[in-house]
């Protein structure tokens, strides 16, 4: 996921956030960082049994909505 972030958004309290979403997100890591743009990875694995679509998307709804809220940042479109 790509958001665009303000300028002083410190970034390990960003990944603490997405992290604290769901026990089904196992790691989320920064791998991009381009201007106001920050790209992460992120990984959804259950232990329990295999993820489907719906339930990712509905994780990754939560995500948006929380780091939106909290950082005043927004998904990156084309």
């Amino acid at each position: 996921l790509a958001f665009v972030v303000p300028e002083k958004t410190r970034i390990g309290e960003l990944i603490q956030l997405i992290k604290s979403i769901s026990s089904i997100i196992q790691s989320v890591e920064l791998i991009d960082s381009h201007q106001q743009t920050r790209t992460f990875r992120i990984t959804y694995q259950s232990l329990k049994k295999t993820l489907n679509d719906k339930e990712v998307k509905k994780i990754r709804n939560q995500v948006l909505k929380k780091v939106e809220k909290s950082f005043n940042a927004y998904l990156k479109t084309k």
